[in-house]
């Protein structure tokens, strides 16, 4: 990766669409078939988890800013570090196997149902392949431009379900057990674990941070803005649909996207609305494959001129391997506690060097 610096703006809104993976991935109907109406409860105290979890691991982005997050691994485990790097590719490359598929399904049964699934991954990959070789402060100014376009079609789209809201349909609110608010704000909250591990693979010193904000506090504004949006989306669907209907369907969200129409001329544009799902996989994607090859290329010490081969290797394995093999979602939520374990883990240690260090001086 070139020595270029990313805007504070682009690193929160590669953040936002990291955050957005839940959509894909985990989905608005796991937590209505969970959670009922109270889903919308659960997003919020899902919320409030995800700002504790970045309170108690921002020892991690303060330390050592000129590394990423791989090599604090490395620093912080040098007598484990080639099995916890090895952990980490296997995670990821359960989260990349999960999501491609997840993705290449969704392009293929609602937008290109006459391509074959093998020729919708290949160019998926390919893209992403081509994205990898530029700069990753290029990588970044992509997301600032898509960035407006999602912000366009979610508005559209907000729009054009106005008049089928019925709030009558979100009662009764509190309808479900704590436990099962419980349960599912754990699922928002797991969402966020892998998207704010990926982030870590960009180094401190090459985000151009202004002198109010750091690296916590975009973090949070992120979640801030990603939560409002998920939660005005599940609003929407529950109020539109009714938590039965919300219920029967894998995507409602596109379910919803059929009904809008424009003075009866622009209809069927759900496929348009759909890019915004794409997004919120695309670049989920696209990280966690470079997290992966940077992974790879530390544990076998790849030599820098050769990465290249190493990340066209990774992209032709997940291209056949992705058609071959479906992961369920509960390894894909195993991984990300396995994550979330690992980054616990380093800020405790981080903590305990620190008060140590205190205690010595």
């Amino acid at each position: 990766m070139k020595n270029t610096k990313i805007t504070t703006f682009q690193y929160c809104i590669m953040a936002f669409f990291l955050l957005n993976s839940f959509i894909p991935l985990i989905g608005y109907h796991t937590l209505t078939k969970l959670n009922k109406t109270t889903s919308f409860l659960s997003i919020l105290i899902g919320c409030l988890f995800i700002m504790m979890f970045i309170q108690l691991v921002k020892n991690i982005f303060s330390f050592q800013k000129n590394k990423t997050i791989l090599q604090k691994i490395e620093i912080l485990f040098p007598k484990s570090k080639k099995l916890i790097l090895l952990l980490c590719s296997m995670i990821m490359i359960t989260v990349l196997l999960y999501s491609l598929n997840n993705l290449v399904v969704f392009i293929n049964y609602y937008i290109l149902k006459d391509i074959n699934l093998i020729m919708i991954t290949a160019s998926l990959l390919l893209t992403i392949l081509y994205c990898l070789n530029k700069s990753m402060d290029s990588i970044f100014r992509l997301t600032e431009i898509f960035f407006y376009i999602y912000i366009f079609i979610f508005l559209f789209s907000f729009l054009g379900m106005g008049k089928f809201i019925n709030l009558y349909n979100v009662k009764p609110l509190l309808s479900s057990s704590l436990e099962n608010t419980i349960l599912s704000s754990l699922l928002y909250f797991i969402s966020a674990i892998i998207p704010i591990f990926l982030l870590g693979i960009i180094p401190h010193s090459h985000i151009n941070f202004t002198p109010d904000k750091t690296q916590q506090h975009i973090l949070q504004n992120a979640v801030k803005f990603s939560t409002l949006l998920i939660f005005i989306n599940l609003l929407t669907i529950i109020s539109t649909l009714g938590i039965q209907l919300a219920n029967i369907y894998q995507n409602p969200d596109m379910i919803l996207y059929k009904k809008i129409s424009f003075l009866n001329i622009l209809e069927r544009i759900e496929t348009t609305i759909a890019f915004n799902n794409i997004l919120n996989s695309f670049f989920f994607i696209l990280m966690a494959i470079y997290v992966l090859k940077e992974s790879i290329i530390k544990i076998f010490n790849i030599k820098k001129e050769k990465e290249i081969i190493s990340l066209s290797l990774i992209i032709l394995i997940l291209m056949i391997t992705s058609t071959l093999l479906t992961i369920p979602k509960n390894l894909y939520l195993i991984s990300s506690v396995l994550i979330l374990i690992i980054m616990l883990t380093m800020s405790f240690k981080l903590f305990i060097g620190k008060y140590s260090q205190h205690e010595t001086n």
